[in-house]
């Protein structure tokens, strides 16, 4: 079984604005509107790959059940209801100049009883040859280390503990044990104190000083694709060259492709070339990680993967 972590799921408002300036009114927009989260991404995008997952989240007024009617079709929902109103996060898309802007929320906090009670309800789940998968933002409230606690108790299970956050929550991941850890260019860099660069000795050698102890990392590099290092090797994959509509939820569709590969035995090449599919698929679709297993598959088979 695939166990999706999001602690502080969102409600996703994205605006389509082309050329976008800062300051100026834009009238008359109809947003669209998901529920949204890594976790949440992580488990949209698993479903859509054709696998099952349980999300694990905390969940605050109306965004809260608006949030768990949006979710429910996609995975099994294990949640612990807090006072406060769940976060809203908003995205302006400007496709003319290829940004993306996010205003996210701090988003609701948690008490020690209310986060205690999160995670005996993941640990007493878990079981071996489980995957748990620790994506994106902590929630006020919660241990500094949170993640790093829970790779401790997937150790103590036999299931495999994956990441995929950024910023304090990266850093004080440390302290854990990963199966798996998917940073971006930036997220290494920042992590390593290094300067962000396309070579890939220099990145290699970023990984190895970020500090995370993880068997398999796979570095995301955009349209440049992927660097995958792993105790089969380091490999390179080279995507396609394509319209890209938007890389929100890339990312986490990339997660979620890796590990269910992982859970159907393949092997890291084999995850690898399918986890960069599904995130090429993710950046053609309308929806943020709603995606089309026939598009992955196509794409499957238009990614070079090149062992280093």
């Amino acid at each position: 079984m695939i166990r999706a972590l999001c602690l502080n799921p969102n409600i996703d408002r994205s605006y389509t604005i082309r050329n976008f300036i800062p300051g100026f009114k834009y009238k008359e927009l109809v947003p669209e509107i998901t529920a949204g989260g890594k976790g949440v991404n992580v488990a949209k995008a698993l479903h859509c790959l054709g696998g099952t997952s349980v999300l694990y989240c905390f969940l605050g007024g109306q965004n809260g059940k608006f949030i768990k009617e949006a979710i429910s079709p996609f995975c099994s929902l294990r949640s612990v209801q807090v006072e406060d109103n769940s976060r809203e996060t908003i995205n302006i898309i400007d496709r003319a100049a290829d940004k993306e802007t996010e205003i996210i929320e701090l988003g609701p906090t948690v008490s020690n009883e209310q986060y205690e009670k999160l995670i005996t309800m993941l640990t007493e789940d878990i079981c071996n040859g489980d995957i748990v998968i620790c994506s994106g933002a902590s929630i006020p409230g919660a241990p500094k280390d949170v993640y790093a606690s829970i790779s401790n108790i997937c150790r103590e299970k036999g299931a495999l503990c994956f990441l995929d956050s950024n910023g304090k929550e990266l850093v004080e991941a440390r302290a854990g044990h990963y199966a798996f850890w998917k940073p971006n260019q930036n997220e290494l860099s920042e992590l390593s104190g290094m300067a962000l660069s396309q070579n890939i000795e220099e990145i290699v050698g970023q990984v190895n000083s970020s500090g995370i102890d993880s068997e398999r990392v796979l570095v995301s590099m955009g349209a440049a694709g992927g660097l995958l290092i792993s105790k089969d090797g380091v490999f390179i994959a080279d995507v396609p060259n394509i319209p890209v509509l938007s890389t929100i939820g890339c990312g986490d569709s990339t997660v979620a492709g890796f590990a269910l590969a992982i859970l159907e035995r393949k092997t890291d090449e084999e995850a690898f070339r399918f986890a960069m599919a599904a995130g090429v698929a993710n950046s053609v679709s309308k929806r943020i990680a709603v995606i089309d297993k026939a598009e992955v598959l196509e794409f499957q088979e238009k990614i070079t993967v090149r062992r280093l």
